[in-house]
């Protein structure tokens, strides 16, 4: 078995928690059941007091002045993610590691710049341990107090640790925000992007500040769902575009 197929089939246990399929994150065992299955209603996705504090701490770069626009298109787009199954995030994200993981980009890459995924966006966690199993190296953003991102390098599920907003970090030592500038791929998530490449973030400007170092050239990614993969965001002059999406029907190269 080659290491792609090896960290895309094996689970993935994160303090406690498994990666279901393509990286949605399960308890491994449930208080109160007595086969250790979730009840139903856990299973159902809702937006958790995590997901409310991270989204608040991300819109503050544009509450003065507010971005009505994309708030609108953001509650909009969120709203359609919480009616997705746990085994659509599941099956979504491992379609995308697998498109991801057959580029060129990333088959040539040394260094890829990733993240951990979170809530409801597509799975992270196999394409990160596969890229690793492969030899190439992974790092991963650290959220600093001004929203700006440092970077870890990630040494497998053991070396993460909470952090704020309910995100999982690579522990210390750190690699500094110029590491971005160092990875011949970055990966990134959004909420939605157009055809040109515009990117519509979470709102706190942490990935227009880390893209603003990435060389021009380098392949930078969005992961989505194909329904977030618009017409047309709207767009602040600080927003910086991508160079590609992938979505569970494949990957698209941008203007």
């Amino acid at each position: 078995t080659s290491g792609w197929e090896w960290a895309l089939d094996k689970p993935h246990p994160i303090r406690g928690f498994s990666f279901v399929q393509a990286g949605a994150l399960l308890p491994t065992s449930w208080p109160g059941t007595s086969s250790g299955a979730p009840p139903h209603r856990v299973v159902e996705p809702v937006e958790t007091t995590a997901d409310r504090s991270y989204a608040r701490g991300m819109d503050e770069r544009e509450t003065v002045p507010v971005d009505g626009a994309k708030i609108a298109l953001r509650d909009q787009l969120s709203t359609a993610r919480r009616r997705r199954s746990l085994l659509d995030v599941g099956e979504s994200g491992r379609a995308i590691a697998q498109h991801l993981l057959a580029t060129p980009e990333v088959r040539r890459a040394a260094t890829v710049a990733a993240y951990v995924s979170r809530g409801l966006e597509p799975g992270t966690g196999p394409l990160i341990d596969a890229v690793r199993a492969s030899g190439r190296h992974v790092i991963l953003p650290v959220v600093l107090p001004d929203k700006d991102l440092d970077w870890g390098r990630y040494t497998g599920a053991d070396g993460l640790a909470d952090a704020r907003f309910g995100l999982l970090e690579p522990a210390e030592p750190h690699l500094g925000v110029d590491a971005v500038a160092t990875a011949d791929v970055v990966l990134v998530p959004a909420v939605a992007v157009d055809r040109s490449g515009m990117r519509l973030g979470r709102g706190g400007g942490c990935y227009d500040r880390a893209l603003a170092r990435v060389p021009v050239g380098t392949f930078v990614c969005a992961l989505l769902y194909d329904d977030e993969v618009l017409d047309a965001v709207p767009s602040a002059p600080h927003d910086r575009r991508v160079t590609a999406v992938v979505t569970p029907s494949g990957v698209t190269r941008l203007a």
